[in-house]
């Protein structure tokens, strides 16, 4: 496609539209929407494609096989789009299919671990020169919410003979 470069310009400037879920976007965002809508149809329809997959998040563990069905449906209609990165989305998605079935299976997520992980990423980086590392284990407990304010350490754990 090719387009003038006032049109250019615009859709640059709807790329951070393209990044929130709409029930997010504010009033200014929501008209940055619509002018999209008006400049790039496909672009546009990728992003609702994009808003539809959420739904897959609203399955219960009983309703499985609709999840299944949802995400093929999903899938089929997503290799229309004429968009290179979201055909390689989609291969990734073909890809971790039972990951996000599993989410749906057991209704958790790896949120929380993630989140972990990258506070010890974090700590990592600040730890260069921590010389002891039960004191960066210590650190990451405390970063991590498991230590808190009061804790306090059982001295008789230490001396415990474990039989």
């Amino acid at each position: 496609m090719t387009y003038k470069k006032g049109t250019k310009d615009k859709i640059k400037s709807t790329i951070w539209v393209l990044r929130h879920k709409q029930e997010n976007l504010s009033d200014k965002l929501l008209s940055k929407l619509n002018e999209l809508k008006r400049i790039n149809e496909p672009l546009y329809a990728a992003y609702l494609h994009k808003e539809a997959f959420y739904e897959i998040f609203h399955f219960k563990p009983s309703q499985i096989k609709e999840a299944i069905k949802f995400l093929s449906v999903w899938l089929q209609d997503a290799s229309l789009i004429p968009f290179e990165a979201f055909n390689d989305f989609c291969k990734y998605l073909i890809r971790n299919s039972e990951v996000i079935l599993n989410i749906i299976r057991e209704q958790i997520s790896s949120a929380i671990s993630e989140g972990i992980n990258r506070k010890i990423t974090v700590l990592k980086s600040m730890a260069y020169g921590y010389h002891n590392i039960n004191y960066f284990m210590l650190k990451i407990l405390q970063r991590c919410g498991i230590l808190g304010k009061y804790w306090q350490p059982e001295h008789k754990m230490q001396n415990a003979i474990i039989t």
